[in-house]
């Protein structure tokens, strides 16, 4: 890097909470109503649909929540994948180790706060109360959930009975090698507990390509300086047809084998035919705060795109468009797995059959918006024993349409062939079917509902020119029982009464016994006080996986009363591996700063405000001349603002200035005197403190995301996230580590940088900010020798997780001069570079 004259004005010196060195050596389908197999739909039909929705949602059936009983035992559910609001762990954990570093808690209450904590991390709802409780039974009749031979939702006792010539994995590299050689009946096994983050290979492309040209021994861009000539070449993981990919999930004293990917992508496994993935952690980027991003900007986990294919004894989370997708396959088989917190808004689909038959049985759902997708004329639903825990949030089902129009019910459109949804327990009150078709067999039977039938709002009779005589063959709807608490069996036929509440639904002359659920209350912990996080922050990037968890799992399965010291040790670990703090609890209590002399040595408040900002922070806006909450108001805000004016951007505002499919964002340019900010670190009346809004990008686009190309402006209160928090020193590996394949940069910068603010203005400020995931840069100073950037003020912000080997800087500075101080720095690369 060419030399440049850089100050660095500081009132005290820098802060780093890592006080040692860090290693840094297909067209997807949409959830809406609109055809997916190249059809065009009929608008008249869409706008009726439309209008019965609203009339619908003007009058949704009232019904009072169940309320959960036991909130002491946990569940026997085999999970690696925790998708908490970490601030709020993180704060729950600190207060309870306060309380007992005191002495001011009882065993009791310890540990029912770590299950609590547990039951925030999981999230699994209902499902502690009713996990022991799944069907009802009268004689040889079974409504709800039959157990099979192995646990609802995989895991214990599962046993996959691998025999000899199993080809272990370790490592991306290893999985990448075996699966690109593997023929039919090869067994592939991720070895132990391993975790394989698949990013490198699937950000920066297939190595294929690139190590015939580049060879060891042979000059490389590195070297050389060559242009990358060939391309990124795309990368699938695919299983090849008749292979089986593996991992100990469930067996004895294995969580399974995990394949995660940390950046945006929109497939990562895809299965051939006769492929299968049994035992195997599959975790997507997308986190809770993705939950209203466009759809575009949603992760999917797994295409099926060949006959005969098996998922089994899976876990699949945090892919917040799809869990899984087929299209055009049959004989598919989804059974014996946990798939949680596929989440989108307008998407957020665990299951998306297009023309294609699978079977899906043994699942455990929970924080999906649907549960199933369903299009095209060929698809074929069985949907049998699958339980979910109580927190679908859109609908169970949605039944898209076709472009043609139904032979019975003329003015209806077709939908699928065949649905059958038998044995399965639901306990969310939400639609049962999003009707935007007929399929051309339905049959609903031997189900068991947590409400009341009104509840599930499945009436096919609202769609244009149905009538009951559907009831007589074409939809099968008998003997489901609903209400939980107190059941009763229901069936449908076009004989029975029309009531106002639920037409032609008849209850039957059978008598069930409700469940017994013993009331088990949480203890009460008396907190005297309540304490925050050390470090104010709503973005998390823990390396330790699922260790955190996996330390109050093994707290809670000690016997009795423990030491004290124990205990306060054993969470105090929890706190640093989930807030990677490194060494940072050790001396942050009178370690980080001297006095000698009257003169201070090392970072201090010295104006009063806390080191990263935060709570405490003396200028927190809360209100401004322009009050937004979403990208569109943001935008026209920008497009208006004037010197001296104030955008503000409420506090629990998430704004996607992405398109991570086209891999382009929307630069924010401000113009000359403006002030953007949020409200972090303010406390709101009930005591919760706010983290401020979120800026982010889910796209590796190469533009910044903020643009400080005018005098005078002001950052203050935000969090601005990138897409790529991640080290990637597999890359920096293949690229220029001796012995290796020496792809050099060429095949470095298929990865592409991205990064935060971008400053080439006078007198730029940013206060008060968090600001991570950027492989570049998080804020970059610049301008040119004859006019650089001068008098940048970045103070009081948390800068963390910008670290790709290589690169990864907090601040840069090219031509720029700026006053550097009291910030919070972690794992950067280079926390200032210039």
């Amino acid at each position: 890097m060419t030399k440049r004259n850089v100050r660095f004005f500081a009132f005290c010196l820098m802060m780093c909470i890592c006080l040692t060195c860090i290693a840094c050596d297909g067209k997807t389908p949409e959830d809406d109503s609109s055809s997916h197999d190249n059809q065009k739909p009929d608008k008249g039909n869409d706008n009726q649909n439309k209008k019965e929705k609203e009339k619908e949602e003007e009058s949704l059936p009232s019904y009072t929540r169940i309320v959960l009983q036991n909130n002491i035992d946990g569940v026997p559910l085999n999970t690696r994948s925790y998708y908490p609001d970490t601030n709020a762990f993180l704060s729950k954990l600190e207060t309870l180790k306060n309380a007992v570093s005191k002495k001011e808690i009882s065993s009791d209450a310890v540990a029912s706060e770590l299950r609590a904590a547990m039951r925030n991390a999981e999230g699994l709802g209902l499902y502690y109360d009713y996990y022991q409780h799944i069907h009802y039974q009268d004689g040889d009749t079974v409504y709800g959930v039959i157990e099979g031979e192995y646990a609802l939702g995989g895991g214990d006792k599962f046993r996959s009975n691998l025999k000899n010539n199993i080809k272990l994995v370790y490592d991306d590299n290893t999985l990448k090698e075996t699966l690109q050689k593997a023929k039919s009946g090869d067994v592939i096994c991720i070895a132990d507990n391993v975790v394989i983050d698949m990013s490198d290979f699937i950000q920066a492309g297939d190595t294929t390509g690139y190590e015939s040209v580049f060879q060891p021994g042979v000059s490389s861009g590195a070297q050389s300086g060559q242009k990358n000539t060939i391309g990124k070449i795309k990368y699938e993981m695919k299983i090849p047809a008749g292979v089986t990919l593996t991992g100990f999930r469930g067996e004895t004293g294995y969580k399974g084998g995990m394949i995660k990917v940390t950046s945006y992508t929109n497939i990562v496994v895809v299965l051939e035919e006769g492929a299968t993935m049994v035992g195997v952690v599959l975790q997507g980027p997308d986190t809770w705060d993705n939950v209203n991003n466009e759809p575009t900007n949603l992760s999917s986990g797994i295409e099926i795109r060949g006959n005969n294919a098996r998922i089994l004894n899976c876990e699949i989370s945090g892919f917040y468009r799809m869990g899984i997708s087929a299209q055009n396959v049959t004989g598919v088989e989804i059974s014996y797995n946990y798939i949680h917190h596929i989440l989108g808004r307008e998407t957020g689909i665990a299951i998306y059959a297009n023309n294609s038959e699978i079977n899906l049985h043994h699942n455990l759902f929970s924080n999906c918006s649907r549960l199933v997708s369903a299009n095209g004329d060929k698809t074929q639903i069985t949907f049998e024993h699958n339980m979910d825990c109580g927190n679908i949030t859109n609908s169970y089902f949605l039944m898209n349409p076709t472009n043609t129009y139904d032979t019975e019910y003329t003015k209806a459109r077709l939908g699928i062939d065949q649905c059958i949804i038998r044995n399965n327990t639901f306990l969310s009150p939400i639609a049962l079917a999003d009707m935007k078709s007929l399929a051309k067999e339905m049959i609903i039977e031997h189900n068991l509902f947590a409400y009341s039938e009104e509840v599930y709002r499945f009436n096919p009779l609202k769609i244009n020119s149905v009538t009951a005589s559907i009831y007589d063959g074409r939809i099968n709807m008998q003997q489901n029982v609903f209400d939980i608490l107190s059941p009763q069996v229901f069936s449908r036929a076009s004989s029975h009464t029309k009531t106002s509440e639920v037409p032609y639904s008849t209850k039957q002359s059978v008598s069930l016994t409700p469940f017994e659920i013993t009331s088990k209350p949480a203890v009460d912990p008396g907190y005297k006080e309540i304490i925050q996080p050390l470090v104010l922050s709503v973005t998390y990037y823990s390396m330790d996986n699922d260790s955190p968890y996996v330390f109050i799992s093994e707290l809670l399965k000690l016997p009795g009363k423990q030491s004290h010291t124990l205990i306060v040790n054993s969470l105090q670990a929890c706190i640093t591996m989930l807030g990677a703090y490194t060494h940072y609890p050790a001396y942050v209590n009178g370690k980080i700063s001297y006095v000698v002399n009257k003169e201070t040595y090392g970072a201090h408040e010295n104006d009063g405000n806390p080191i990263g900002g935060g709570k405490g922070y003396e200028s927190i806006f809360t209100t401004g001349d322009y009050v937004v909450k979403d990208k569109s108001e943001l935008l026209l805000a920008i497009s208006k603002v004037k010197s001296g004016e104030i955008i503000f951007i409420e506090g629990n505002a998430v704004i996607d200035i992405s398109d991570a499919t086209s891999e382009t964002l929307t630069s924010l340019t401000l113009p000359a005197g403006v002030i953007l900010a949020s409200n972090r670190g303010y406390v709101y009346e009930d005591g919760s403190v706010s983290t401020g809004a979120i800026i982010k990008s889910t796209a590796f686009a190469s533009r910044p995301m903020i643009t400080v190309a005018n005098d005078n402006i002001r950052i203050s209160g935000l969090v601005i996230q990138g897409p790529d928090p991640a080290q990637h020193l597999a890359l920096w590996d293949r690229c220029f580590k001796s012995g290796g394949p020496l792809l050099g940069h060429p095949y470095y910068y298929n990865l592409v940088m991205v990064s935060g603010i971008s400053v080439i203005g006078m007198n730029f400020e940013c206060d008060n900010c968090e600001i991570s995931g950027f492989n570049s840069s998080a804020i970059s100073l610049g301008g040119s020798a004859e006019k650089p950037s001068k008098m940048a003020k970045i103070h009081h912000n948390y800068i963390h997780h910008n670290q790709i080997k290589g690169l990864g800087y907090g601040v840069s500075h090219g031509y720029g001069y700026s006053e550097i101080y009291g910030n919070m720095f972690n794992y950067n690369r280079h926390s200032i570079a210039g």
